[in-house]
């Protein structure tokens, strides 16, 4: 297996995007931040916020995760200049790939990137409940740097 990191193109951010605004949108909900009937409003203004020309967007890069043999998109992922770092907003690996060993050669594919341009290290998020993604991450040696923690409480009747 060999992949590659293709550049989006506007087609391709746009199909990102009908992607990503759900399913952020959805882990947020899942994660108890917001609540269902606003979560894919707060989610558009988030992805608005933080890339506010879109594609072209200073400081942002997003790819395509691109299988080399027979120029498949197996997934994509997006990240940003933060100063001397990097951090990755966005990482997918499409449900008919995963379990492949996809997922850790594309995230190896991004450390080369980011070394490529000159930034010292990667910071990214994991919802505590993705056990499969902070198994890979932790596996490619990337180490909690805070904890928050949540208790749900009974609601009364």
């Amino acid at each position: 297996m060999a992949l590659t990191l293709q550049p989006m193109t506007a087609t391709d951010f746009a199909e990102w995007r009908r992607r990503t605004v759900p399913d952020y949108a959805a882990a947020k909900v899942a994660n108890g931040d917001w609540q269902e009937n606003i979560a894919p409003a707060q989610a558009e203004e988030s992805l608005n916020r933080l890339l506010p020309e879109g594609l072209a967007s200073p400081g942002h890069y997003l790819y395509l995760v691109v299988d080399a043999a027979d120029a498949r998109v197996v997934g994509s992922l997006w990240f940003a200049r933060q100063g001397d770092d990097a951090y990755l907003y966005d990482f997918h690996i499409r449900d008919e790939f995963r379990g492949r060993g996809h997922g850790r050669e594309a995230m190896l594919l991004l450390e080369t990137a980011v070394t490529a341009l000159g930034l010292r290290r990667i910071g990214l998020h994991v919802f505590a409940q993705n056990r499969i993604a902070r198994s890979l991450y932790e596996s490619l040696g990337y180490e909690a740097t805070d904890l928050t923690m949540r208790k749900r409480l009974p609601q009364p009747v």
